[in-house]
């Protein structure tokens, strides 16, 4: 199974220079996610707030360390 998730838009403090750090920016994230399907289907509701929960209390330096 696979979810596809575009333009899932929020803000969060991303970035090393000290405005980027004061001041949130708004984020567009697209993700696909491949799952086995086993017994129950994964929500993806839930996968979009849990990535932007998680980046909004990371507060990343680099986007590429986000994106790992």
């Amino acid at each position: 199974m696979t979810i596809e998730i575009e333009e899932l838009k929020f803000e969060c403090i991303i970035g090393l220079l000290d405005f980027e750090r004061h001041t949130p920016q708004e984020i567009i994230i697209d993700l696909s996610l491949s799952y086995d399907f086993i017994d129950e289907f994964i929500n993806y509701a839930d996968v979009a707030a849990l990535v932007q929960e998680h980046m909004q209390e990371q507060q990343y330096e680099l986007l590429e360390t986000a994106l790992n």
